[in-house]
């Protein structure tokens, strides 16, 4: 395992809060921000969940994001602006904030993170109606309230039958950011556990002690990857862990904890015992349910009374009612006293750990955490609980962030609430979303004055501007991997929905709604998720079924995690890889799908009825270690007069014609003759590759070229050429 690199860090990866930043002075030219004091209308207090982490500043003053934002100014009268930040104790942010209600001492700004919903807090007095300052001072974030659905659900409320926004709500990039989920400690695993196939000691460790994601090792679980997948896989954990506490003299430490109700309302871990949540819901057919009575429910429990008898629980957890579910005894955490738990992204690598906090304990020092995948249960229960997909997460979000909400207290104080709503406005605007999520650019650090960037080696700061328009990374940094299908929602092409893509490609999911509606429909299809998730289920909504695709040709990707979806009008799928078993799993809906590793070879899928008779076998194979580059047209004759079009299809494959998904390659276009490119490119659907360009990347091993024919008849050839491979040539006439 290596740790991905993170780049946009931690250094200015700033969340709305955090762009804020502790006791920070925002200062504008031609005023005196440092001479305002508790009296003045823009000097506001806020709550804010939690202070900054010591991986690169302690003080929210050294954020460079808050001193760029000392140089500018707010509202028509261009106002200078101080905010008060107030941090709670460290564990008891909840009873900090029920305090503040109790007592009437709230500050003019809440982080809404931990709030009670907005309607509830204005109901009782607490936050204001923003809709008049909203439509007036803040067009940017108006436009977000307009187009983003997500978000208009958190921040407007109807109120006696009028609708009022509440909050401030931040917006995210895409669905996929899971900002909790479990953690553990993997140098525990290194140390104390051993390769459960040869017995051999694991080894690994640090690259670079100055960076906290730089750990490599050669762990293997006992489900043969890298990664914990199942319950058994964290069971083995729990042994290795407390072989590790007695060897460490570790007698108040335990294996895991949870949430002191005994389960998350989200679903959580609940979700891993045959999918769903304890919580009512809404079911397929419009139904009223209650989860906390189903089998996966029960099945939950026995699992944890089991732990419980074993010691691995923490015999203590329905005690901890003051801590919030995601930093459940964070101080035994922080001593490195706990092998699992449910926690931040911001606490993985070894973030947690801070040699100067003389509250740490040595049992932190060398501490590696690592984030582990929602388990599959292959233990307990049922059958019909067992090897079942996660289908709730831990805690992830939607497009919508956290809120903010503006107090009573600020009214009641005369504070300026227009100028104190466009600033928090631009952050909505173009460079204040690149401030607040990438960071500065190197004009943009001179001007704040700060030597941050430059002491973390970013010389040019976090980016700089190219003539093309695009933003590359700055001087001194690494750009993250960013895999197959992730970037950032810059340049979204088109929603990534349906079931044809954008080179007229039909996609795997069409099967499901070809069972649906056909009911002769029989048989078994087999489609595979590219292997560059980590393992990650694959997320399944309205607009995109999963982005698994017809083939098992991953080249450069074995031993990588990932998926493979069965269509099918069986009741059951196994899936086999090169004759072993990959687990078996129930067909809902005509779909199902089962977690594996890549291997070259054979993909083979077994589909049973009720009674585990074998209904149906599929297979796909791994294609040939030659490549080439094929090119079909849809016509070869067109008519002259550039009004007429070829559509030519390309694809990289294997000298048997099986195509070659990945690793993308660059592929090049040329045309002599009576005709001219009209358009040159891919169905990815985020591509800053211009489709009239000579030269694009494959996507899925496929790409698409536009002939247009020219004013006089004549022949057209048009080659194709790649690195490795043979040209393709493709002849074409054009005809009076």
């Amino acid at each position: 395992m290596k740790g991905a690199k993170r780049v946009i860090l931690g250094l200015a990866g700033l969340g709305m809060a955090a762009a804020l930043g502790g006791c920070g002075i925002l200062r504008g030219a031609g005023n005196t921000a440092t001479d305002l004091n508790p009296e003045d209308d823009t000097y506001y207090t806020m709550w804010i969940h939690s202070g900054p982490g010591s991986s690169y500043y302690t003080e929210y003053e050294d954020n460079p994001a808050v001193k760029y934002a000392e140089t500018m100014t707010w509202g028509e009268e261009g106002k200078s602006i101080f905010i008060d930040f107030v941090i709670p104790p460290a564990n008891k942010e909840p009873d900090d904030l029920q305090n503040m209600y109790i007592n009437g001492n709230l500050t003019h700004v809440l982080d809404g993170v931990i709030c009670d919903s907005a309607d509830i807090m204005y109901a009782n007095n607490r936050i204001i109606d923003l809709t008049e300052y909203v439509n007036q001072y803040m067009p940017n974030y108006k436009k977000v309230l307009d187009t983003v659905e997500d978000v208009r659900k958190s921040a407007v409320f109807n109120i006696d039958g009028e609708e009022k926004i509440l909050g401030i709500v931040t917006v995210n990039e895409s669905y996929k950011d899971v900002n909790f989920g479990y953690e553990y400690r993997r140098d525990w695993i290194v140390k104390y556990g051993s390769n459960p196939q040869t017995g051999a000691a694991f080894s690994g460790g640090y690259t670079d002690e100055s960076d906290p994601d730089s750990w490599e090792d050669d762990v293997v679980f006992p489900s043969g990857g890298s990664d914990p997948v199942y319950i058994s896989d964290w069971e083995w954990m729990f042994g290795i862990f407390e072989t590790a506490m007695e060897d460490m003299g570790i007698d108040d430490g335990y294996c895991i904890s949870m949430y002191y109700p005994g389960y998350m309302w989200s679903g959580g871990l609940c979700s891993s015992f045959g999918g769903g949540t304890p919580m009512f819901y809404v079911n397929d057919q419009g139904q009223a349910c209650f989860g906390g009575v189903s089998d996966s429910f029960r099945t939950y429990l026995e699992c944890l009374s089991a732990w419980y008898e074993k010691g691995w629980l923490d015999k203590t957890f329905d005690q901890k009612t003051s801590d919030a579910h995601y930093a459940i005894d964070s101080a035994k955490i922080h001593q490195g006293k706990i092998g699992i738990w449910y926690g931040q992204q911001s606490t993985l690598g070894n973030r947690i750990y801070n040699q100067n906090d003389p509250s740490q304990t040595p049992l932190a020092e060398g501490i590696f955490v690592a984030g582990a995948p929602m388990p599959i249960n292959d233990i307990y229960g049922p059958e019909e609980c067992r090897n079942v997909i996660p289908d709730c997460t831990a805690a992830g979000v939607g497009m919508q962030g956290s809120p903010v909400y503006i107090t009573t207290k600020a009214v009641e104080d005369g504070k300026d609430i227009a100028a104190l709503c466009a600033f928090f406005d631009y952050f909505y605007t173009e460079e204040g979303a690149v401030v607040k999520t990438v960071g500065l650019n190197q004009e943009q650090v001179q001007a704040s004055g700060s030597d941050f960037y430059e002491k973390n080696g970013l010389t040019e700061g976090a980016y700089t501007n190219v003539s093309d328009g695009k933003d590359s990374p700055g001087k001194g940094t690494e750009e993250k991997e960013k895999g197959h299908f992730s970037g950032r929602a810059y340049p979204w092409l088109i929603n990534y929905g349906g079931t044809i893509d954008l080179i007229g490609t039909i996609l795997p999911s069409i099967h499901k709604y070809e069972f649906a509606w056909d009911e002769k429909k029989k048989g078994l299809y087999l489609a595979a998720q590219p292997p560059v998730h980590e393992g990650l289920a694959p997320e399944v909504n309205g607009y995109r079924w999963t982005d698994a695709v017809d083939g098992w040709i991953y080249e450069g990707y074995e031993g990588k995690p990932t998926w493979v979806d069965a269509y099918t009008d069986a009741a059951e799928v196994e899936i086999f890889i090169n004759g072993t078993s990959a687990g078996r799993s129930p067909v809902k809906d005509y779909y199902a799908k089962v977690p594996c590793f890549y291997q070259p070879g054979e993909l083979l899928g077994v589909g049973y009825d009720g009674n585990g008779k074998e209904l149906y076998r599929t297979s796909v194979r791994t294609a040939g270690q030659e490549t080439e580059i094929c090119a079909v047209p849809d016509k070869t004759i067109l008519q002259a007069g550039e009004e007429d079009f070829c559509f030519i299809d390309i694809s990289v494959t294997d000298s048997q014609g099986r195509l070659k998904l990945l690793p993308e390659r660059k592929v090049e276009i040329r045309i002599e003759g009576a005709g001219s490119i009209q358009g040159f490119g891919s169905a990815n659907h985020l591509n800053e590759e211009k489709f009239n360009q000579p030269c694009h990347t494959t996507y899925l091993g496929r790409l698409q070229a536009v002939i247009r024919s020219g004013k006089k008849p004549g022949e057209i050839k048009v080659t194709f050429s790649g690195e490795g491979m043979e040209d393709a040539v493709v002849r074409l006439r054009a005809e009076a």
